[in-house]
């Protein structure tokens, strides 16, 4: 329910054909795991949650075909309906055999997650309340060589038994190729793709000034894409001719930084956290070049080319590719170039 702004990410595919029916027979039970669908009302308002328990060590799994050396990124709802500690793993596999288990286990209560008592520790997790008591949690692990598998994997922690009376609500499983989670994608039988989110504006809609203009902007990350053919996500971006550009973009560093294609260099404007807000400042004119990041004093850049007449300002994308997987809360235009002490 918090007002974020319009988000923009790239395209993605849930691998998962049941996302929310975990009764479906895709979903296997084992060591006296039960499923109760539409037990509880889900995040998305209605009764379509999922309750599991079982004895000690009960679970349900959901076989899906992976890629060795690629990251995927496996994620869930979950809330506590009495029972607290629930482990949350992809079992990587060859075929019929394990490889290893990457995971986490999680407090229902309070979404603390710490080092699972079955497998190691995925490389990287993060837990976002999403109000009621619900917690989508998301692990990320690169697939080990060998792999053919990946087994979605919810089960009760070791010692941690429940009964009809209790255990965990869940709902939503997503997996997807990726470092990090991506916004929610329903299945019911098969894999879903979502389309990449593409925002433009064409820079005859709102007055542009090819001589010195500044962009302001009020942002987010959800998650940061590796630097590399499809890396250095935009914030904004003027697009020029022959591919050229004026941008704001990040890199795997989480830097954030302005620059243009024909600078060769480049201004950093502040270091960006996942899920936390920031503000930039971004000038130019022929010749100067400066940028501010959240108040902090202006950092400037001399480039030594003239700067191209662009088509569009393209929002969180780079003509359709270089996605910010996040949120624009808001974006200023001025068709000037303001003084450093403005930019602050």
């Amino acid at each position: 329910g918090s007002l974020k702004g319009l988000l923009i990410e790239g395209q993605r595919t849930n691998l998962v054909p049941y996302s929310e029916d975990f009764s479906n027979a895709a979903w296997g039970k084992f060591d006296g795991g039960v499923i109760v669908p539409d037990a509880a009302t889900s995040p998305d308002g209605t009764s379509n949650a999922s309750q599991f328990y079982g004895s000690d060590n009960a679970h349900v799994i959901e076989d899906i075909n992976a890629t060795a050396g690629t990251t995927y990124t496996y994620s869930v709802f979950v809330k506590t309906n009495g029972t607290a500690d629930l482990t949350v793993a992809i079992n990587y596999r060859a075929g019929g055999s394990t490889i290893n288990y990457y995971g986490v286990d999680i407090d229902t209560t309070t979404g603390a997650v710490s080092a699972p008592a079955l497998g190691v520790q995925a490389a990287s997790s993060n837990v976002q309340d999403v109000g009621n008591g619900w917690f989508r949690l998301s692990i990320s692990q690169e697939a080990p060589a060998t792999t053919t598998l990946a087994r979605a994997f919810i089960g009760n922690r070791t010692g941690s038994a429940a009964s009809s009376s209790d255990g965990y609500l869940i709902y939503g499983a997503q997996l997807e190729e990726g470092s990090f989670a991506t916004s929610y994608i329903p299945t019911s039988g098969s894999t879903v793709t979502r389309s990449p989110d593409i925002a433009s504006i064409p820079v005859s809609a709102f007055g542009y000034n090819q001589e010195a203009g500044t962009v302001v902007v009020e942002a987010s990350f959800n998650g940061f894409t590796p630097d590399g053919p499809t890396g250095f996500p935009r914030i904004w971006q003027l697009d020029q001719s022959a591919g050229d550009y004026l941008a704001l973009h990040s890199r795997q560093a989480k830097d954030v930084r302005y620059r243009d294609s024909e600078w060769g260099d480049h201004v950093t404007v502040l270091t960006a956290t996942e899920g936390v807000a920031f503000r930039t400042a971004a000038a130019f004119s022929d010749g100067d070049a400066a940028a501010s990041g959240n108040g902090g004093v202006a950092s400037t850049a001399a480039p030594t080319s003239t700067l191209d007449m662009p088509s569009n300002l393209s929002l969180g994308n780079a003509t359709g590719d270089r996605f910010l997987n996040g949120h624009i809360k808001s974006i200023q235009y001025y068709p000037r170039r303001l003084t450093d002490a403005q930019l602050q």
